[in-house]
Parts: C-alpha cells; sequence; structure tokens
C-alpha cells in the first residue's frame, strides 16, 4: 500500500508566456488516498517578494515561484509543473 503525502505545485501560462492562466496546490495523501486542489489567486501578493504570483511566475520563473509560495504558505513542494496551454490541453486529451 502506497503512504505519505506529496504537495504538487501546478502552472499554466499562455503559449507565449505572456500570460499567467492559473496557479494551484495539489496536495495527494496516498494514505488517505484523497487529492486536494487549492487555487492561488494570481493577483495575490507574495509576502516574501511583494509582487504578484502571476508577476513572479512570468517574470522569475517557476523556481522563484515555488520559492515564494513555499516560504508565503509554510510548505515545502515535492514538485512542480509548468505548462502552456496546448500542453495543458494534451494532457487532458491523453486522458
Amino acid at each position: 500500500m502506497l503512504q505519505g503525502e506529496a504537495l504538487f505545485l501546478v502552472a499554466v501560462t499562455s503559449d507565449d508566456g505572456k500570460e499567467a492562466r492559473f496557479i494551484n496546490l495539489i496536495d495527494v495523501n496516498r494514505s488517505e488516498k484523497t487529492i486536494r486542489v487549492i487555487p492561488f489567486d494570481l493577483t495575490e501578493k507574495s509576502k516574501q517578494s511583494k509582487l504578484t504570483y502571476e508577476k513572479i511566475l512570468l517574470e522569475s520563473g517557476t523556481k522563484e515561484l515555488v520559492s515564494a509560495v513555499e516560504s508565503d504558505r509554510r510548505v515545502d513542494i515535492d514538485r512542480y509543473l509548468l505548462f502552456t496551454d496546448t500542453g495543458y490541453k494534451s494532457v487532458f486529451r491523453a486522458l
């Protein structure tokens, strides 16, 4: 039986990378067999950098976004994924 938890950050941008579509944390608890999606308000400002999460993602990249979220929310993100619109749609078409 799989046990433990994992926390993922998933972000989606436009194909040209100029707009953020959404940012979510996904909390997977394998012991309880639950998945919880925690959406972020793109316009919310990070306590760490005073920039919006959208601005951090678009101007500084995914690693800086992960750092800001970990610091602000006091969590440890195990993995992160960045998709463009096209890539995100492809994942769901494959399912």
